[in-house]
C-alpha cells in the first residue's frame, strides 16, 4: 500500500528540511508496512494527506491565511516548524491551536530533528480510515454527523 503526502507552505518555512528529516532516502519512507511518498509540490491527483508547514514565529500573524488554507484541503495536518525557538518567548499552546484551527497540529524543528517522530505518527493516523471507538454510543455519532 502507498500513500501520497504533500508538504505545502510559504517559501522559507522549512519544507525542504522537513522532507530531508521525514524521507532522507529519496522522497519516501516506510511506516507500519505502508510506503509514504512525500512531495513538496502539488500533485495532479489528490494526495492522501497534506502538511501545512508554517514558521512558529508567524503563527498568529498569519492565522487567517492558515485558516483559509486548511479549508481548501480535506485531510491536513498543521506543522508548526521552529516551535522550540519561540516556546520560551511566548505562551504558545498546541492544544489551544488544535481547538482554534480544528486540525491535528504537530510542533517541530526540522533542522534539529525535533517532533519528527510525532509528525510521522500523525501522518499515519491521518491517513487511516475513520473508525469510531467502541465506547461511543451510536446515537451520539448520528447526532454529531447531522450537526456537521
Amino acid at each position: 500500500m502507498e500513500k501520497d503526502i504533500v508538504l505545502i507552505g510559504e517559501p522559507g518555512v522549512g519544507k525542504r528540511s522537513l522532507l530531508k528529516c521525514i524521507a532522507p532516502y529519496g522522497g519516501f519512507y516506510f511506516y507500519k508496512n505502508i510506503k509514504f511518498n512525500v512531495y513538496t509540490q502539488e500533485l495532479t491527483h489528490s494526495a492522501d494527506c497534506y502538511i501545512l508547514v508554517v514558521n512558529a514565529r508567524d503563527i498568529y500573524k498569519k492565522a487567517n491565511i492558515i485558516r483559509g488554507t486548511i479549508t481548501r484541503y480535506r485531510n491536513i495536518i498543521l506543522c508548526i516548524n521552529f516551535i522550540d525557538e519561540i516556546a520560551e518567548d511566548t505562551n504558545i499552546s498546541l492544544n489551544q491551536m488544535r481547538h482554534q484551527f480544528g486540525v491535528p497540529i504537530v510542533g517541530t524543528n526540522a533542522k534539529r530533528g525535533l517532533g519528527i517522530v510525532k509528525l510521522i505518527k500523525q501522518i499515519f493516523m491521518s491517513t487511516q480510515p475513520f473508525s469510531v471507538p467502541a465506547d461511543i454510543p451510536s446515537f451520539y455519532i448520528a447526532n454529531t454527523l447531522k450537526e456537521n
